[in-house]
């Protein structure tokens, strides 16, 4: 998978269904976002999500790479590089997804020291976690987010919600 023609589609595709581009400004509500995602992620692994786990792990990788190609284009580095054995596992989910979450609470924190270059950097490292925690789980992140988009595309404009900043 070329990440970076990939993450060009995603931005592409989330402007033609209406969503607000990521920006410094807006920065925390695209990382909460993100944020829903690890939830909804959980919820898939005790049976009360609405999406499979796979797709789940999609929508988080979509969300930091529309991010990432936004805010810093072609200046952003892939640290993908899986450092857990695929395999069972038998850590609970909330414990697994938990190292994702600190990325992206460490990428709110360093906005709020307006500090760009570390914020992207925890932004990079929470895509590698969640490449690195989805090959762990057996997951085939490139096809579950080559699906994810192909649907997005259909789902029309801000995929029914009332508001763009998604």
């Amino acid at each position: 998978m070329d990440i970076r023609s990939f993450a060009q589609s995603i931005h592409a595709v989330n402007l033609d269904n209406g969503f607000d581009p990521p920006s410094w400004e807006n920065l925390p509500i695209k990382l909460m976002l993100a944020t829903t995602e690890l939830d909804e992620a959980r919820a898939a692994t005790d049976g009360t999500g609405v999406d499979p786990l796979g797709e789940e792990f999609a929508d988080v990788a979509i969300r930091l790479l529309d991010i990432l190609h936004t805010l810093w284009r072609d200046t952003w580095y892939d640290r993908r590089a899986s450092k857990y054995p695929a395999g069972l596992c038998f850590i609970p989910v909330e414990v697994l997804l938990w190292s994702i979450l600190h990325w992206l609470c460490n990428a709110t924190e360093q906005w709020r020291d307006n500090n760009q270059t570390d914020t992207r950097i925890s932004l990079e490292l929470a895509l590698a976690e969640t490449f690195a925690l989805a090959h762990r789980l057996q997951i085939d992140l490139p096809s579950e987010m080559e699906q994810k988009l192909a649907k997005n595309m259909d789902r029309g404009q801000c995929h029914g919600r009332a508001r763009s900043d998604g």
